[in-house]
């Protein structure tokens, strides 16, 4: 009887033990995810300075939570350089990802495919490579300078300085034809009258 009092008492020791323990290993990591992240990102000042302490829930810049857990990460326009981490893909509870309108360069690692994502905007970065094939979304990509789609297409936008680029020299073409055909029409009409005033 002594023996089984004993091996329910370490059972529910080590239940107690572990359930204490689980929160914080979640936490742990991540923690050590998103510090990853920061350095994949060359610790831009912004965040290394407000990504401190042990709840990224608690002020974090760019991180929304909902009942204790990160849903939304907002990093856009931070002119971020270095690199998409892989490991985004530990914070399981993360739905959304934008970080548009930076300097990232690399690729975009195949470890967020594993993602429960719905909207992951990558637009307007220096991204190169094939866009690595998700389950629930197809990543924003626009405006990077060589990004190869699915379909092996390289989408290469042009920017406004090349918009205007090219207006200018389609404008420029459509005025040289159209003054080949003025000439070429003025040619003819010429020939047609010294033909009707001559005849052979």
């Amino acid at each position: 009887m002594r023996n089984l009092y004993f091996y329910v008492m370490c059972f529910c020791t080590f239940a107690v033990v572990k359930a204490g323990s689980s929160p914080q290993n979640n936490t742990d990591i991540r923690l050590d995810a998103l510090f990853a992240i920061l350095g994949d990102f060359g610790y831009h000042p912004v965040l290394a300075e407000t990504w401190k302490g042990n709840s990224p829930c608690d002020n974090w810049f760019g991180l929304i939570c909902v009942e204790g857990q990160i849903k939304y990460i907002f990093l856009m326009s931070l002119n971020l350089t270095g690199s998409i981490s892989p490991r985004f893909a530990d914070l399981t509870s993360v739905h959304v990802i934008d970080l548009s309108h930076n300097l990232l360069s690399g690729t975009i690692p195949f470890e967020l495919t594993k993602m429960n994502l719905r909207i992951l905007d990558l637009s307007h970065n220096q991204l190169h490579g094939k866009v690595p094939r998700f389950e629930t979304l197809v990543p924003v990509t626009e405006g990077n300078p060589e990004i190869v789609t699915a379909a092996g297409i390289i989408r290469v936008p042009l920017q406004r300085g090349d918009k205007e680029t090219a207006g200018v020299g389609g404008f420029y073409v459509g005025i040289m034809v159209l003054g080949f055909l003025l000439i070429g029409g003025a040619v003819f009409l010429f020939y047609l009258a010294k033909k009707i005033n001559h005849p052979v």
